[in-house]
């Protein structure tokens, strides 16, 4: 080979190997190469940019609470995705922000919603999560990574300062979506059916009876099928109709107006929004921010349209097969009853998987061990339907970290996932962790949280919960991951060494994020103490029950600087921080006390579950704590 040839060679290699990286990276790969190929890059807050039409931002805004997709292009650490659908994300939270005029929305991206072929490092959805709630930012990853600790599959996570167009949002989290590549990554099988229970399914205490009963009284059953409604069909993880209404909506051919319709209508919505807004309603939520707007719904309600103060007594009653109740936490609500979202169980239910070809009988199997089965033969029959082991794991975390916004609590904010007729149950929306969520007027410090009643509702309506606790190797079997628990991820020591990691992190961004939701001394005295040595944890003020009626009192306090009825009553230039009900304790201040309690309560030093006389007394002000400690009360 002649040198002429040679130099032809190996230019034909060259453009050879460039063509390939091109093929597979893509020319915006070539001429902005990305600094890292993971989708959660550790130890770094990573630069995201959304662009999109203006025009489609400024509606996306006006009418985020219809959560509907818009077209846009995505940038990750230098690295463009092209045609990706970007939608508000989020229930009380998104309510909160839309409504108080915040720009600072969570975002759900899409990747593949226009091209099944693109995805985003292998994903195709993330969430990005935009800090509601928590002034410390770093709850959600902390709390995740715990759960990982654990064993249980859980979601990656990673810090992004997000703009939109020429807007900087600020800091947010990032959040690897559950979906069917998520249960690749975890399942030797991942075709098996996903759920994503709401309010009104999600408490477990129904049967298929109960579906049938519902189907004969409302006349929904043809609602059970998505087959039954063709643009319900989803081709490539998207609703046909969502993608149809989005190019629609894009050719000019339907109005803002029927764009912006969608999921506030149907049985149980809220009604389309009206044009500029709900109206604030201070009878409905509760004492209002500087600003105005609403921060979300009254401590008690499990949502729904009319957002009253539903009646404590009647949250008391537990739920059984066959009653109906119409709002509260009790079980299942009548049919289009205020807390309950969709139109029967089933669309409750929230199957995420396997949409076009449903089959519930696994699901209905577990459903009648946990609320039929005798509990001689509870043990055996449960096994075969539920991995127990890993839910036992999951309820030790949730209650280790209060973490009241999911089954324990609230009662929703988890996947199931059922793998050959047996179900796991995977940890979802960790923002409020670590104490943050709250069920009532809090007499008590949270971080005394019951282990061995871990509820804040009848026990009888948490099926899950009293049913595996209430067998004695179960229940020492939970004991067990308390105490190992206590011995490593919640160790002395271990926790705030993170915190300070994670707070060294994150803080430059804070310091520049003009829309974050608290100040920058609420950032500071989150990640330790918490606001005024985390004094609103404490017993409310004499006059919170009458706020209840007048919730225009306690308003000066919040904007005096002072800690307000909830916690951190200032709010930064974003908005609202949370709605009422939601107060963030200083993180290290609450683990450290948690970490005795639960030491204590283990130990038998002090009680690990409430007296009758207690259960009896705690109708209102619930989840049930032990008594007053002299000192905390002076």
């Amino acid at each position: 080979m002649d040198k002429l040839e040679k130099t032809i060679f190996i230019g034909l290699f060259a453009a050879a190997a460039v063509l390939t990286v091109l093929l597979f990276s893509g020319a915006d790969g070539i001429l902005k190469p990305s600094h890292t190929a993971d989708p959660f890059p550790p130890g770094r807050v990573v630069p995201v940019k959304i662009v999109m039409a203006e025009k489609d931002w400024q509606w996306l805004l006006a009418n985020a609470r219809a959560k509907k997709y818009v077209r846009a292009d995505f940038w990750f650490d230098g690295r463009r995705f092209a045609n990706v659908a970007v939608r508000p994300k989020g229930n009380s939270s998104l309510m909160s922000v839309a409504g108080s005029g915040s720009k600072r929305l969570s975002l759900k991206v899409d990747f593949n919603f226009f091209n099944s072929a693109q995805n985003f490092y292998g994903l195709k959805k993330i969430g990005l999560n935009n800090g509601f709630a928590d002034p410390t930012f770093i709850r959600e990853v902390l709390a995740y990574e715990i759960f990982q600790k654990m064993g249980m599959p859980s979601p990656r996570t990673c810090f992004v300062d997000v703009y939109v167009n020429n807007l900087h949002l600020g800091l947010y989290t990032q959040v690897e979506v559950i979906d069917r590549t998520f249960l690749a990554r975890h399942f030797p099988n991942s075709r098996g059916n996903l759920y994503k229970p709401e309010i009104g399914a999600a408490l477990l205490n129904w049967t298929q009876e109960d579906v049938q009963k519902q189907t004969q009284e409302t006349a929904v059953s043809a609602k059970e099928n998505p087959i039954a409604e063709p643009l319900a069909i989803r081709l490539g993880g998207r609703r046909l109709s969502d993608l149809l209404e989005l190019l629609q909506r894009e050719s000019g051919q339907i109005s803002q107006q029927a764009a912006a319709e969608g999921p506030f209508d149907g049985p149980g919505g809220f009604g389309p929004p009206p044009d500029g807004g709900f109206p604030p309603d201070p009878n409905r939520f509760g004492p209002l921010p500087d600003g105005g707007g609403f921060p979300g719904p009254p401590p008690f309600a499990a949502g729904g349209p009319d957002g009253r103060m539903p009646d404590p007594n009647g949250l008391r009653m537990p739920f059984r097969p066959g009653q109906r109740r119409p709002g509260g936490f009790g079980g299942p609500p009548g049919p289009g009853g205020p807390g309950f979202r969709g139109g029967n169980l089933l669309e409750a239910a929230g199957l995420k998987t396997n949409e076009n070809n449903p089959d519930h009988t696994a699901l209905f199997r577990l459903l009648d061990v946990l609320n039929k089965c005798p509990d001689e033969t509870f043990p055996q029959e449960i096994e075969k339907v539920l991995d127990v082991d890993q839910v036992l794991r999951f309820l030790a975390v949730s209650v280790m970290l209060v973490h009241l916004d999911n089954y324990i609590g609230m009662g929703h904010n988890y996947y199931l996932y059922e793998m050959n007729g047996r179900f796991t149950i995977l940890p979802w929306d960790l923002n409020m962790a670590f104490g943050t969520f709250r069920m009532g007027f809090f007499q008590q410090d949270i971080a005394d949280f019951y282990i061995d009643e871990p509820v804040t509702d009848s026990l009888e309506s948490r099926p899950l919960v009293r049913r595996l606790l209430a067998h004695p190797a179960y229940l020492q079997r939970y004991h067990q991951y308390l105490q190992e628990l206590l011995d490593g991820p919640f160790a002395e020591g271990q926790l705030e060494s993170r915190i300070d990691q994670l707070a060294a992190l994150v803080r430059p961004y804070v310091e520049k994020d003009e829309l974050k939701f608290f100040t920058l001394d609420d950032f500071e005295k989150g990640l330790n103490e918490g606001s005024s040595d985390a004094g609103w944890m404490r017993s409310p003020a004499p006059d919170t029950r009458n706020q209840m009626n007048n919730p225009q009192q306690g308003q000066g306090e919040a904007r005096q600087g002072r800690p307000g009825r909830f916690g951190f009553g200032r709010r930064g230039p974003g908005g609202p921080g949370g709605p009422g009900g939601m107060g963030a304790p200083g993180l290290k201040s609450f683990i450290a006390k948690r970490r005795l309690s639960v030491q204590r309560q283990l130990s038998g030093e002090i009680p690990s579950k409430p007296t009758e006389q207690q259960r009896q007394q705690s109708t209102g002000r619930f989840p049930w704590m032990p008594p007053a400690r002299e000192e905390e009360n002076q």
